[in-house]
């Protein structure tokens, strides 16, 4: 039928689609120290709207790092590193890499 026109638009991908996708990231680092001993502490947020409705993720990170010089013949170091996440995705039964619906509907 030549006239014959669509009811409705069935563009799936755009209707799985988050509306506004985004990234953040943050860093404050803060150093110093004199000549015997020298210090580092660093701060970290990333938060990312994923592309897809309900895929998101979030991560705070810090590190300290000190450095001490206690004799002419010594010296010792400290490094610590600390983050955790959060991550909004469906890994259930390998379908996170092959089907966007499980992602998209996942409350």
């Amino acid at each position: 039928v030549s006239n014959a026109k669509l009811r409705w638009d069935d563009n799936w991908i755009k209707e799985a689609q988050n509306k506004a996708p985004y990234k953040q990231d943050y860093q404050l680092g803060i150093s110093g120290g004199d000549e015997k001993t020298q210090y580092l502490f660093s701060f970290g947020y990333y938060k990312e709207n994923g592309l897809i409705m309900n895929t998101d993720f979030d991560r705070f990170s810090a590190k300290v790092t000190v450095d001490s010089k206690f004799a002419s013949w010594a010296k010792a170091g400290m490094s610590m590193n600390a983050s955790t996440t959060k991550q909004n995705s469906t890994l259930d039964n390998g379908s996170y890499y092959t089907n966007v619906w499980y992602s998209a509907l996942a409350l």
